[in-house]
């Protein structure tokens, strides 16, 4: 029987589990990881880039704690026990393109870091389901393709998030528009993706987007596709470094170094691992996965790397006192704007690395931070849910989180979990390539 028969066939016929065991991967981490991805959003979206001393009256406030304060077994306790999923009713009220696309939005209610997200899931599941038995490659302008595509509420008319969808998507759709043109001057494939208008609307050349800024659109949208590759987190780093057109600079090795390492603790060879080893799994796999050598550049170093140091030094030398982490990332993370690339990475590793053994007091520790609340708390679910599985997660959130995603877009984690595997089926028998 060809790879090509075997893939189709398990596509259809292998349950979830089956599939994930065949695979190598622990479906248990892939969910929680995808869930904490979304519960993050979510936790963060009401408090974003609110003023740090006007946070809701029972979050921790770390900045008025006593100086010297270290936390300790109960603080922890206190803080995973106070973890709460909120609305937006209060806090943030109204629609907003980047923000949550309904007025009073319930908790659980995702922003664009998961928005972004469910383009990508849908580019991975259009390619796959299109391609029946023939190989399939997803590049730029395949992804470029998808973000053309509308994104609706399910149960509201289409004119009632048209606006926030053009203007919460423009950016990427400007630069969107550049590689679909380019698809079209040369492509050598059929896709399943109608002709885009390419006349209505400019298209700017990706470099363009956010001014150039390094950013973390690419770990808004691209952590999925970490699951694409479990165990190979080289495989992992390289597509997602092909398909990244959303960040500039150093910002696409940051993204593909996070999914490196994502992809390794996803394996099931870390299934007898305790927590503890595999965060040193996905912290040393981030590190050492290199293939286009920036560590090699000479008279310079790798900005991933120095920043993943600074980091875990700062934690460690505040020595359980979040309060003087908190002071050492704004003076000492250097970020021109919350949404730096190095920031919104830097802010939840070390914040995991502080609460190393209580991941939600981390999550509660995150938020009180402040500032881009829901980038640095998707990125921190994510690692959690990798790390610890679905379980570590109140089933509560992940009930309403699950619930808000269903009703607004009619999205579930269980198909984004089979959109996965089946990709990494295909993968595995070379019939799914990523590139450029």
């Amino acid at each position: 029987m060809s790879a090509q028969t075997t893939a189709e066939q398990s596509k259809t016929t292998d349950t979830a589990e089956a599939l994930a065991h065949r695979l190598g991967i622990s479906l248990d981490r892939l969910r929680g990881f995808l869930i904490g991805s979304l519960l993050g959003d979510a936790l963060g979206g009401p408090i974003e880039f609110s003023d740090p001393d006007r946070l809701p009256d029972d979050m921790p406030h770390v900045r008025q704690w006593k100086a010297g304060t270290k936390l300790t077994a109960t603080h922890c306790e206190t803080l995973a026990r106070t973890l709460r999923l909120r609305g937006y009713e209060t806090l943030r009220p109204e629609t907003a393109p980047f923000g949550p696309w309904r007025k009073r939005a319930p908790a659980g209610t995702i922003t664009d870091d998961s928005r972004h997200k469910i383009i990508l899931l849908r580019a991975i599941k259009r390619a796959v389901d299109h391609a029946g038995q023939a190989r399939v490659t997803i590049d730029r302008s395949r992804l470029a393709a998808e973000y053309l595509s509308p994104l609706r509420h399910v149960d509201e008319s289409a004119a009632s998030t048209a606006a926030l969808d053009h203007d919460g998507f423009k950016p990427y759709r400007d630069a969107a528009r550049w590689w679909a043109a380019k698809s079209i001057q040369s492509s050598r494939e059929p896709t399943p993706e109608p002709t885009p208008n390419l006349a209505s609307e400019p298209a700017y050349p990706p470099e363009r987007l956010w001014a150039g800024v390094a950013n973390c659109s690419g770990q808004m949208a691209l952590l999925p596709l970490a699951a694409v590759f479990p165990g190979k987190p080289v495989a992992a780093y390289e597509a997602t470094y092909a398909i990244d057109f959303l960040d500039s600079d150093h910002a696409v090795d940051y993204c593909a170094a996070i999914n490196a390492g994502i992809a390794e603790v996803l394996s099931g060879r870390h299934n007898d691992s305790d927590p503890d080893t595999r965060m040193q799994a996905l912290i040393q796999t981030m590190i050492q996965t290199d293939p286009y050598h920036y560590a090699d550049i000479p008279f310079t170093e790798r900005p991933f790397a120095q920043w993943l140091s600074r980091g875990r030094q700062w934690a460690e030398s505040a020595d359980r006192d979040p309060r003087q982490l908190f002071e050492k990332l704004e003076r000492e993370g250097k970020p021109h704007y919350w949404w730096d690339a190095h920031f919104t990475f830097v802010v939840p590793l070390a914040i995991m690395h502080l609460c190393r053994d209580d991941p939600m007091a981390a999550m509660n520790l995150c938020l009180d931070f402040g500032h881009d609340t829901d980038s640095y708390a998707q990125l921190l679910g994510a690692w959690i849910g990798a790390i610890h599985g679905r379980e570590v997660f109140p089933t509560s959130m992940v009930r309403q989180v699950e619930r808000r995603l269903e009703v607004d877009f009619g999205e579930s984690v269980d198909d984004w979990c089979r959109t996965l595997l089946n990709a990494a089926d295909r993968a595995e028998h070379q019939q799914l390539r990523f590139a450029r």
